[in-house]
């Protein structure tokens, strides 16, 4: 009977704290994964806001710098001092380029290319014809003058500018009045200042945020340094494939495989934004609490096990002694003990019918031997 108390009790308890810790994981887990979820599309917004406004202050200065050299009219020291005061004013900038072709050039024959880089909180200046470089056999100067748009380069490691990986956004210079393309513009931009925006997911190892222009990937959140080569990223391009497709969904993080979830978002024209989720990362801290929880569980479970079973003994000991005593029956009648005979419970109660017995079957056991007696006296006498 012990025994089976205690098993029981046990069982049951182990059963309740199952039952228990299986729903509020299962609740946890939703909350968690919400909570990341929120928390995902709260950094998504703003970050796209903070990086097409970054975006579009460089195409602006870029734009500016490319309408403005036509009102320097072939002024080698105003093209310089645009340049200077394009570069200076754009924080997001690290350099820029001015490059006249032939025709257009204030040296009339002669190429004119100079470029600008910060140092510190100055400028140091580049001509880079002087240095021997062909502007006009250059392949970027050739693409860039005749496109009809600005557009951005593929990221690159620039020497020159101390070492960093950069984009730079070449824009064209207005045609002539004959319609001839007579140069460029281009800014610098280092990876570096895209990084800085995408810093709140690279903070958080349960994201990577990933930026990019058209099929070429800028920025992202496990680039740690603007001095070491880009992470990895051919699965991104898979996953902003399938991300794109799902795009009429609402703005919601998406099932892109197992414990994986994503949103892409554009943030302007071919530019885009993709977040994603690990959800075993999220739930991590979640399941290292929830196998604590077990561990102390099962603690308490014994702790109750052995609770169970010393008030299953307190429970059984007098019954145990009924059992003794009544056993003792065959050979010299009860033996009942006293606390067992004071107790107000069942117990009390039925070792006092016991002992009452007892005295009965005594009385009874004297009675017979005295007419055993008799019947033997009398038996005697008629012999």
């Amino acid at each position: 009977l012990k025994t089976r108390i205690a098993l029981w009790f046990g069982l049951l308890a182990a059963a309740v704290a199952a039952a228990g810790g299986l729903a509020i994981h299962a609740v946890a887990e939703r909350r968690a994964l919400a909570d990341a979820e929120a928390s995902a599309l709260r950094e998504l917004r703003r970050i796209s806001a903070e990086l097409q406004a970054l975006l579009q202050a460089v195409e602006v200065s870029a734009g500016t710098l490319a309408r403005s050299e036509a009102a320097a009219g072939g002024d080698a020291v105003r093209l310089r001092t645009l340049l200077d005061a394009t570069v200076l004013s754009e924080p997001n900038t690290a350099g820029g380029l001015v490059a006249l072709a032939p025709e257009a050039s204030p040296t009339p024959g002669t190429a004119w290319a100079r470029y600008v880089g910060k140092q510190g909180r100055g400028l140091a200046e580049s001509d880079l014809v002087a240095r021997g470089l062909d502007v006009a056999s250059q392949p970027w100067f050739r693409d860039t003058v005749a496109a009809d748009r600005a557009h951005w380069s593929a990221p690159y490691f620039n020497d020159t500018a101390g070492g960093r990986w950069m984009i730079t956004l070449n824009q064209p210079l207005p045609a002539g009045a004959a319609g001839e393309r007579r140069g460029m513009v281009s800014l610098d931009v280092p990876i570096d200042r895209f990084n800085q925006a995408l810093a709140p997911f690279r903070n958080d190892a349960r994201f990577r945020a990933a930026l990019h222009k058209g099929p070429l990937w800028i920025g992202d959140s496990d680039w740690l340094s603007i001095g070491t080569p880009p992470p990895a990223s051919a699965a991104l391009g898979e996953h902003r494939a399938a991300l794109e497709g799902r795009a009429g969904e609402g703005l919601a993080l998406h099932p892109l495989g197992p414990g994986l979830r994503g949103i892409h978002e554009p943030v302007a024209d071919g530019w885009g934004l993709m977040v994603l989720m690990d959800e075993d990362v999220v739930l991590a801290p979640l399941r290292e609490t929830a196998w604590r929880f077990v561990g102390a569980t099962l603690v308490v479970i014994a702790l109750l096990a052995l609770l169970s079973n010393a008030l299953a003994r307190s429970v059984t000991r007098p019954m145990v002694q009924l059992g003794q005593a009544a056993q003792r029956l065959a050979q010299d009648g009860f033996d009942m003990p006293t606390p067992l005979l004071v107790r107000k419970d069942e117990v009390g109660q039925l070792a006092r019918v016991l002992d009452s017995a007892d005295s009965a079957l005594r009385q009874q056991m004297a009675h017979t031997q005295r007419m055993a007696q008799e019947q033997q006296k009398l038996d005697s006498e008629l012999r």
